[in-house]
């Protein structure tokens, strides 16, 4: 490398600095990328509470004396709860993989710090407090008319 490239590259490395420090144009793309990103976190947050909060002997209970829908699905079910730890760890995982790509695609949306407060933001009331609350809304309902249920802790 000859003198006169390596003064162009220092000449030249202030203004591709501060180019890659910029934000991203907004496109579309993103914003639809972290919209399925939400909508899949809240499906695994849902799911962690949902098939974790019904027991092996409620499941039990429903395969031999439920009516024929219930037993389907506990059958279904079964299979997947009986391998606790296993199903929990893939649930985590794959809710961490998805708020770690929704965070990603926020902060290229915007700058850093405003990418980082947006997601934190989007995944605790979207991802994780509403699917939360109404997956477990049967309970609340339940424990405001007196009925006890096997499933409610």
């Amino acid at each position: 490398m000859d003198d006169s490239c390596a003064a162009e590259c220092v000449a030249l490395a202030p203004a591709c600095a501060t180019q890659c420090l910029e934000p991203a144009p907004f496109p579309v793309i993103n914003l639809l990328g972290s919209i399925v990103l939400v909508m899949l976190s809240a499906m695994f947050s849902g799911l962690t509470l949902g098939l974790l909060s019904l027991s092996l002997e409620g499941l039990d209970i429903l395969i031999s004396a439920g009516d024929e829908r219930e037993r389907g699905y506990a059958q279904r079910i079964y299979p997947l709860r009986k391998s606790g730890n296993l199903l929990l760890c893939t649930l985590l995982l794959g809710n961490t993989l998805v708020n770690a790509l929704i965070a990603i695609l926020s902060a290229s949306m915007t700058s850093g710090l405003v990418g980082g407060l947006i997601s934190t933001l989007v995944i605790v009331t979207f991802g994780e407090i509403i699917p939360q609350s109404v997956c477990n809304l049967p309970c609340f309902i339940s424990q405001r008319e007196g009925i006890a249920r096997s499933r409610c802790a």
